[in-house]
């Protein structure tokens, strides 16, 4: 995961995040019998706010199957 710093600090940083092809498949499979389109985008941004919002982590866990 890359976070690049802004030059301006009111604007939106963007972070560029690599998930495993069976976790897009999941996602992808997830949201495609929606009525209203949801992006991949959109749902990975929901999800890292939801989890900041609720503290992150402290420490990251080693993931052997992580590539």
């Amino acid at each position: 995961m890359t976070i690049r710093q802004p030059q301006d600090p009111q604007v939106i940083r963007r972070i560029e995040v690599s998930l495993p092809p069976r976790l897009l498949n999941k996602l992808d499979a997830a949201t495609a019998g929606r009525k209203v389109h949801v992006s991949r985008s959109r749902v990975i941004a929901v999800a890292i706010r939801r989890f900041l919002d609720q503290g992150g982590v402290e420490e990251l866990p080693l993931y052997p199957d992580w590539p």
